[in-house]
């Protein structure tokens, strides 16, 4: 075989395997239109919402866990850099009003790893929860 026959073979086979990714990939995702109130989808919504518009003080007060957020220097950090960078891609993650969840994993601390579908070919985004006292925080950003 000649180089340019067997390097077609080779382009051809990796057009394959990236489309049956790309389907398997599309396949389990589960669409969140409008959580139930009290679940983990609606405070990843409500996060992402009061992210988006840019109210980092009231993200902090309602969905940041007391763990994560347990000093005045973390809040700051929060606020100058983790949030600011989440909001720029805060209105990709919801889809239509809601989100496109690729995969969940249950965390060893009793907490959930979400993953979302934000940017049409991007990676899908992991967010980590944990429920305390009946309401679900956002335990990393």
């Amino acid at each position: 075989m000649s180089k340019v026959v067997r390097r077609l073979i080779v382009v051809l086979i990796s057009v394959g395997l990236v489309g049956a990714f790309a389907m398997t990939a599309s396949a389990g995702l589960k669409k969140i239109a409008k959580p139930a109130p009290d679940s983990v989808y609606a405070a990843i919504l409500g996060g992402l919402k009061l992210v988006d518009s840019g109210k980092y003080d009231a993200w902090i007060d309602r969905y940041c866990h007391r763990d994560t957020c347990h000093n005045s220097n973390v809040k700051k950090a929060y606020k100058k850099y983790n949030l600011p960078a989440l909001s720029k891609v805060s209105s990709y993650c919801m889809k239509d009003g809601g989100l496109h969840v690729t995969r969940e994993k249950d965390k060893a601390d009793g907490g959930k790893k979400i993953f979302l579908k934000c940017k049409d070919g991007g990676m899908p985004r992991p967010f980590h929860l944990k429920k305390e006292g009946g309401k679900w925080f956002w335990t990393n950003v």
